[in-house]
């Protein structure tokens, strides 16, 4: 099986996302961008999350900064299902604290990726952490099972680097 069917299938048994199917985007209204090969939602902390999955071996730099848009957009129409947190009681009114909405954007490379192409996809981040809507991207080289992430924060993203390098491991 190919690495992006395993990793699919490991989201969806062990991690718990839903794809992003005719009935899920029927229901949410939420719909998946063109150039994804495979979408999930699921949450994180009270968080909206997903996950997006797109077979990157064809693809040029540009082809990587137009997906990363296209899913930029979905990360941002799934805020609006974000929960809310309300801290503090006692005097006063409690406080209400929006939560947010995150995405990984992995880019499988059946064969392993060209030069440039893994700073390609680490410059498609996107967001940030103090408005609570952010993509981080990923190259997945599976000849190598090595998940190279994103530079800088987020440092805690679900599901973890590490988890998804455990996936790509032979059985």
């Amino acid at each position: 099986m190919a690495a992006l069917e395993n990793l699919q299938r490991a989201l969806v048994a062990d991690k718990g996302y839903r794809p992003l199917d005719a009935d899920l985007q029927a229901k949410t209204g939420l719909q998946a961008p063109a150039g994804l090969d495979w979408v999930g939602l699921g949450d994180t902390w009270g968080s909206v999350a997903s996950v997006a999955l797109v077979r990157a071996d064809a693809l040029s730099v540009q082809d990587i900064a137009a997906r990363a848009e296209a899913y930029w957009g979905l990360v941002n129409a799934q805020r609006a299902f974000a929960g809310k947190l309300v801290m503090g009681r006692g005097i006063g009114k409690p406080a209400e604290v929006g939560l947010g909405s995150f995405g990984v954007l992995a880019f499988v490379f059946e064969n392993g990726p060209g030069p440039g192409l893994v700073e390609a996809v680490q410059g498609a981040k996107r967001g940030s952490m103090r408005d609570k809507t952010q993509l981080v991207a990923w190259s997945v080289d599976a000849p190598l099972r090595k998940v190279h992430g994103h530079k800088g924060l987020p440092l805690a993203v679900q599901p973890p680097r590490k988890w998804m390098e455990g996936v790509l491991q032979p059985m």
